[in-house]
């Protein structure tokens, strides 16, 4: 039969043999499920610190507490909800009765959802902080909102427990830390420190003590007739933070407080100094006051942590270290996200593993760059030298018989074998490239910076190996050379060996890197095609060629034994690249493999044979990257966000107990 009109791309003989996996197979021939790269690793856990003005959170996986990134910014402006005819901003809103909660509900149910999705990692434990004096009721909406985002059930952690462990993790067991929050309202909680975490003694509020207070005097000072409009009072506001930036650059502060229908009032920092003298003054007293009720002294203090937005125009460490030696000035947005998952125990059952240094340079990865490189480059050389020779005609005195007989000698497979690794020591060299920025971007705490730069890369590689795999070709077609509607089209044979791993990656370097939930994992480990089973196909079309290659007083052995081991190992490539397990590798290894050498013992198929497993193996080769681009677009629409809770969990003994409501 002419070779020459068969269609190189018909299913081979094998193909009644169960390639792929179906519903009904066997559990023994059934590849599990791959997971993600992500699921890899023990299921992540997000803290997030709900505060008056802004919200912080921080992702911990893989061994790395990271803070969250928002459009570059460390902290994301917390939502405002209407309340009557005013708005406030959603954390005071929180409330247990009536309707008046529910835009506020809803906003921070989207203000979840939005952080998870910046995660870009499905969630197996959600750590939230809570203000120390909240209701149980309370504390119950925010549970409920969180579930209802498709988050898993919270912790709660109370915001003076996670403050405390963050800035006093070392202190001994019994000490007595205050911690002074000087937020919007200044809140005053005294805590001791036990054998599992912190236990809340007292806690007070006074709105002298934080920003709503400074504004509050700060509106009388400039027109004491509207001292209580509200649009004063948040002009008073912004203010305040522009003259706190101008003190931390050195400068004298000075700004203007605009006034409708009025000429701008100059706003200085000695205008300031005697409103936060005040503030001062009043956080001692009430910080006094907040021991008493805890049954403690001064002298027992072990730490004073002063936190929050307000303490940035005024800081009472002088006056607080005659409560305590001791005073932090806590300023990291992210520290009560870290102190509370530090209060926090890991759910049952998983360990974060230590980073790796250097994790993304593994051996694999390297061998599928350099190996399949040196070994589609050693074929496509035996594909062309072994057409060219085998005329023995001198190039110039070719006839249409000769063209005719390069024809059919010439192994469209194998050459279509050599293109695809090529282009896999390509999409390697993109992939390592991909896992490199990912690993520096994990290190610098900016998951997913670098992800648009990564996926142009993998682009690029692509193209680089699009470009060999032509060059390809179009050395096959000047060293054979001759008639081009006689020869084959080599370009057009390798490109078919690659149309779909090129397609496949150049996508997944577009689209993927657009999706936040795979921006911080490993989501080019999808494209790592397995390395033995294209090294074993590489050896089976070499071996297949050793009758052209081998001692000419040896060539009849070798036409009969190259051809059938290579149809083996086309066999084995088959089974290595469908399944992970052994098991499953070894039975369809074993059937498809020696079936094929079987059927070419016969010399008058067995080049047949041979071709046709390893069309069979590209068609595999096809079906895998199809399958990992769909697994690829899975993952970054893969809902829920979270891993369901396993039991709903309660405040942890590291956080201060709930406050029963009044």
């Amino acid at each position: 039969m002419n070779r020459t009109a068969r269609d190189i791309l018909a299913l081979p003989f094998l193909a009644a043999t169960p390639i792929y996996p179906s519903p009904a197979e066997p559990a023994l021939l059934r590849r599990p499920a791959q997971p993600a790269a992500d699921a890899l690793r023990p299921p992540a856990r997000l803290a997030i610190d709900l505060g008056s003005v802004n919200t912080a959170a921080v992702l911990e996986t893989g061994g790395r507490s990271i803070p969250l990134l928002f459009d570059g910014a460390p902290t994301l402006p917390t939502p405002q909800a209407a309340q009557g005819s005013e708005t406030s901003d959603i954390k005071s809103l929180l409330t247990a009765a009536g309707d008046a909660g529910t835009p506020a509900r809803t906003l921070y149910r989207q203000l979840l959802a939005r952080i998870a999705a910046q995660a870009g990692t499905p969630i197996g434990q959600l750590v939230l902080t809570v203000p120390a004096d909240w209701s149980t009721r309370r504390r119950e909406q925010v549970r409920q909102c969180a579930i209802t985002a498709g988050l898993p059930q919270p912790v709660l952690v109370s915001e003076a427990a996670a403050a405390a462990q963050a800035r006093t993790p070392d202190v001994a067991e019994g000490a007595v830390v205050l911690v002074c929050d000087l937020g919007a309202i200044g809140h005053f909680t005294v805590v001791r420190r036990t054998d599992r975490g912190w236990h809340q003694l007292a806690t007070q509020d006074d709105i002298r003590c934080g920003g709503r207070g400074l504004d509050a005097v700060m509106a009388a000072q400039v027109d004491p007739e509207h001292a209580t409009d509200r649009d004063l009072l948040a002009r008073c506001a912004s203010a305040r933070a522009d003259l706190a930036t101008q003190a931390a650059h050195d400068l004298d502060g000075a700004t203007a407080i605009t006034l409708p229908g009025r000429e701008p009032v100059v706003y200085t920092s000695t205008d300031l100094a005697d409103p936060a003298t005040a503030a001062c003054f009043a956080a001692v007293a009430v910080a006094t006051d907040t021991l008493l009720l805890a049954g403690e002294s001064p002298n027992t203090l072990a730490a004073t942590v002063v936190r929050g937005g307000a303490f940035v125009n005024f800081f009472p460490g002088d006056e607080l270290k005659e409560l305590a030696s001791t005073v932090y000035e806590d300023d990291d947005p992210h520290a009560l996200c870290r102190g509370a998952l530090a209060l926090t125990p890991p759910p049952a059952g998983t360990h974060a593993p230590t980073p790796v240094a250097g994790r993304w340079l593994r051996p694999s990865r390297l061998a599928a760059i350099v190996l399949p490189a040196i070994l589609g480059a050693y074929l496509a050389k035996q594909e062309i030298d072994e057409t060219f020779t085998y005329t023995d005609r001198w190039q110039s005195y070719r006839d249409n018989s000769d063209y005719a007989t390069i024809a059919v000698l010439f192994d469209r497979p194998a050459f279509a074998n050599a293109a695809w690794l090529l282009m896999m020591a390509a999409i390697a060299v993109g992939t390592l490239l991909v896992a490199a920025l990912q690993r520096d971007d994990l290190d610098d705490q900016t998951p997913g910076a670098h992800r648009g730069y990564g996926g142009r890369m993998l682009m690029f590689t692509v193209v680089v190996g699009i470009a060999a795999v032509v060059m390809q070709g179009e050395l096959a077609q000047a060293v054979i050379s001759g008639n081009p509607d006689i020869l084959p089209a080599f370009v057009h044979i390798a490109l078919t060996g690659v149309a779909v791993p090129a397609a496949v990656a150049a996508l997944a370097g577009l689209l993927v890197p657009l999706s936040p939930r795979l921006s911080a994992t490993g989501w080019a480990d999808r494209l790592h095609f397995p390395v033995a089973a294209a090294i074993t196909a590489a050896a089976g079309s070499i071996a297949g060629n050793l009758y052209f290659d081998g001692p000419a007083n040896l060539r009849y052995l070798f036409n009969i034994w190259g051809v059938r081991i290579g149809a083996l190992l086309m066999g084995v490539a088959i089974a290595l690249t469908l399944f992970q397990s052994a098991a499953a590798r070894i039975a369809l290894g074993t059937i498809v493999g020696l079936g094929a050498f079987v059927a070419s013992s016969a010399a008058t198929v067995a080049t047949d044979v041979q071709q046709q497993i390893t069309v069979a193996y590209l068609i595999t080769v096809a079906f895998w990257w199809l399958r990992q681009g769909i697994r690829l677009a899975l993952d970054a629409l893969r809902l829920p966000l979270a891993a369901p809770p396993a039991a709903p969990p309660s405040t942890p003994s590291g956080g201060a107990e709930p406050a029963e409501p009044s």
